[in-house]
């Protein structure tokens, strides 16, 4: 007779959630995040693999954006939750220390490393790096595998990255990103020229809505009008000023 007694190394069961007329029309991988405590990172490698059923059915990446009905039941396959999540450590020299104050570091972010890690197997990132050193990193802030991250350059940009060493200091730096108190400046060789006499006196002001195309590497492009309708995009600001100009580029 077989036991029905579950082993302690048994795979937790599949969360089950059951969708309301007040869950409609959101979309299903920010729902997710709210309401398991996801990473949107943990949200599309669940997608990846099939482990997101919606009655009976697997979703697949391309429904990440989908919108949910009014009825009807969600299945995810067991998880860690995001906090329990932790960042691997490095191997070799981290990258070089600019600054250091009271509870944060800024970090010569060279181009081609990530600056978190997106799975927990993945351990050459910045975070990475700095875990090896400063192991009270682990934890801080959002915690998991963004542990400490303040903001984020993409994998291929180079420049100031800044981490939070404590709570308060991440606390700090986190809230002058809210608050838009921090500028940030970005050096671009552009192909082709830009006509200036079109641009007039000073820099060329824009606000341009953009959305993550691709996470590894990164590519983010302008919103089609869809996308901006659905609440996808992200709205910048940018001051784009002309440094110099060569014969076809910028």
């Amino acid at each position: 007779m077989e036991n029905s007694v579950p082993r302690p190394d048994a795979a937790p069961p599949p969360r089950r959630i059951q969708l309301e007329p007040a869950h409609s029309a959101q979309r299903l991988d920010r729902f997710l995040v709210a309401e398991l405590s996801l990473s949107r990172g943990q949200v599309r490698r669940l997608l990846e693999r099939g482990a997101i059923r919606l009655d009976g059915h697997p979703l697949g990446l391309r429904d990440k954006g989908r919108s949910l009905p009014a009825e009807g039941w969600l299945e995810v396959a067991a998880f860690r939750s995001a906090a329990d999540e932790r960042v691997p450590p490095a191997r070799g020299p981290s990258p070089p220390i600019l600054a250091q104050g009271e509870g944060w570091l800024a970090v010569d972010k060279p181009p081609g490393l990530p600056v978190h890690p997106l799975r927990a197997d993945e351990s050459e990132t910045v975070i990475g790096h700095l875990i090896q050193r400063w192991p009270e990193l682990q934890g801080l802030g959002e915690g998991g595998l963004r542990s400490g991250v303040v903001h984020r350059l993409d994998v291929e940009t180079s420049g100031v990255q800044l981490v939070g060493l404590s709570a308060s200091g991440w606390q700090r730096l986190r809230e002058g990103f809210a608050r838009h108190s921090v500028a940030k400046t970005y050096r671009a060789l552009l192909a082709g020229r830009l006509d200036t006499a079109q641009m007039g006196a000073g820099a060329l002001e824009m606000k341009v809505p953009l959305i993550v195309a691709q996470h590894r590497p990164a590519r983010v492009r302008t919103a089609r009008p869809s996308e901006i309708e659905k609440g996808g995009a992200r709205w910048v600001r940018q001051s784009v000023v002309t440094q110099a100009l060569f014969d076809d580029a910028t």
